[in-house]
């Protein structure tokens, strides 16, 4: 199931499992396969996607586990915003070398907190220039603040 949400005319989300300002939540066992737009270096596409940035938001506490994400645009595992994530024995594979986008396999930021374990992450390679790839991308630090 693919999801896409309109900000300001534009479509702006590609995502297989977003949850929003949520204050607790486990996604374990769905294969989520194929979230991109194709040959595109669009930045959306997230396999599973967990943010928390309300007005006056509480702690989201996360259990992404056992999962299969394949294939996906941007990121396969994202938590953002005010968010305690426990992700654990993951399979998240990327698309594999190419030119037009700097995957990530799983990312922690922007003021989540974590524990990422025994995953297994592969195939994010970005081969253009002036950006890279990671497998595992921590962005932002504990004191990160919108400005």
């Amino acid at each position: 199931m693919k999801y896409r949400h309109r900000v300001l005319g534009f479509l702006c989300l590609l995502a297989a499992i977003t949850y929003l300002d949520r204050v607790a939540i486990s996604v374990a066992g769905p294969r989520i396969l194929n979230i991109n737009q194709g040959v595109s270096g669009c930045q959306e596409g997230n396999g599973i996607e967990v943010r928390n940035f309300g007005v006056s938001p509480t702690t989201i506490r996360v259990l992404i586990d056992g999962n299969t994400v394949t294939q996906y645009q941007k990121t396969g595992i994202v938590a953002n915003g005010d968010a305690d994530a426990t992700i654990t024995d993951n399979i998240v594979t990327g698309i594999g070398p190419q030119p037009l986008i700097a995957q990530n396999g799983i990312q922690v930021g922007f003021g989540a907190s974590g524990m990422v374990k025994r995953n297994q992450v592969s195939q994010n390679e970005y081969t253009g220039p002036g950006a890279s790839s990671g497998g595992i991308l921590v962005v932002g630090g504990h004191h990160w603040r919108w400005l």
